[in-house]
């Protein structure tokens, strides 16, 4: 049976966009086990007393139902360096449980800190996170990513970031670089200079 994952950001014990969550879970479910009842995360997550403070994720595991939701203390991550990595054959549009196509290309990264994966040529995502570019003073998201996350869905619906094809050789036209998921969100990463020089 196929498994999935929708991670899901808890904020001093606040649930983040489940909105958003629901929406991507039940059409992922809907496109799997079809004529199903959608579900409401509202009803499954519930935080324990532990976790009620802080940022913490919350990690929920469904295929036609749920199967597990379990919690742990958010260490976020800021890498710095990015190693370009092609990989045309790859496919992750939803978000599955199995990600061992994206951990094989990750351990590829030698001495960066991350990833950015390139698909026939245009730019996607990087190991974990959507991405965003800097070009006079607004920010672009690839317009094909590998997941389109819930957090990118919420951050176009408010003009934040613009889709747009961004292909690898056109990564020296930008200024700046962002990654951004669910957990990390917008403020949390320290926009990373493009240089002009050297591939990113």
């Amino acid at each position: 049976m196929s498994l999935f994952l929708e991670t899901i950001k808890i904020n001093n014990g606040r649930r983040i966009n489940l909105d958003g969550h629901n929406h991507r879970m039940n059409r992922v479910r809907n496109r799997h086990f079809h004529e199903i009842r959608d579900i409401d995360l509202r009803d499954f997550i519930y935080v324990p007393d532990e976790f009620q403070d802080g940022i913490v994720k919350c990690r929920v595991v469904y295929g036609r139902l749920i199967q597990e939701i379990t919690f742990e203390k958010y260490h976020f991550r800021n890498p710095r360096t990015f190693k370009l990595v092609n990989a045309n054959e790859i496919s992750y549009s939803e978000k599955s449980l199995d990600r061992s196509a994206l951990d094989s290309l990750y351990n590829m990264r030698e001495e960066a800190d991350d990833i950015i994966i390139v698909k026939d040529n245009f730019i996607t995502d990087s190991y974990y996170a959507n991405l965003a570019f800097l070009q006079n003073g607004r920010w672009y998201t690839p317009a094909k990513p590998l997941l389109e996350g819930t957090f990118r869905a919420k951050l176009i619906k408010e003009g934040k970031i613009i889709p747009r094809s961004i292909k690898a050789e056109d990564i020296s036209d930008f200024s700046k670089l962002k990654i951004f998921n669910a957990l990390t969100e917008w403020e949390m990463h320290d926009p990373v200079l493009i240089s002009r020089n050297q591939d990113h």
